[in-house]
């Protein structure tokens, strides 16, 4: 199947054996568009991972947040809160800051930056002291030593307790976080 005859236009030329591959990816690519309309664009990419054989990997393109008149953020009118600079968080330290009513600890984690609701998910005490562990991803709380992974929230002293994520995005070297 060609690009041409791809219903989204957007598979990449396939040779004739993966067809089955590249109509799939289409019409994946159609779901995410109809199920996400503030995505813009989704652009398949092929991969040089084997000759014999191209992958594809999706790069979704999200809306860019301009800024709103007054020098803010129109993120802000879509529930998004300016938080500390980028910058300001380290792998060692949490940043703690108030989102509106609500209390958010940001941390930085292999996989990039994390917030979560700044209480323990043990018996809810604040996380701003908590010490974290780069290396092992862990957040440890000051309280009772209830450790979490920085990437998920998930709890490895107590399985059935996590911490509560929180969208977080950067831009303009400030973080931006959407509070539930």
């Amino acid at each position: 199947m060609s690009q041409a005859e791809s219903p989204t236009g957007k598979t990449p030329n396939a040779p004739e054996e993966l067809s089955h591959v590249a109509e799939a990816v289409d019409r994946a690519v159609a779901e995410i568009m109809e199920l996400k309309p503030e995505i813009e664009d989704v652009e398949v990419v092929p991969t040089e991972s084997e000759p014999a054989i191209e992958l594809a990997v999706f790069q979704i393109a999200l809306p860019r947040v301009a800024a709103a008149a007054g020098g803010g953020s129109a993120a802000e009118g879509a529930g998004w809160v300016a938080g500390p600079p980028v910058a300001a968080i380290t792998p060692e330290k949490p940043v703690a800051f108030e989102a509106g009513e609500t209390k958010v600890i940001v941390v930085r984690s292999k996989e990039g930056l994390r917030a979560f609701r700044n209480a323990c998910g043990h018996v809810s005490l604040p996380l701003d002291r908590a010490a974290c562990n780069f290396e092992a991803g862990t957040l440890t709380c000051p309280w009772h030593g209830f450790t979490f992974d920085t990437d998920t929230g998930g709890c490895f002293s107590s399985p059935t307790r996590r911490l509560e994520p929180f969208p977080l995005r950067e831009q303009d070297g400030i973080v931006w976080v959407r509070p539930q």
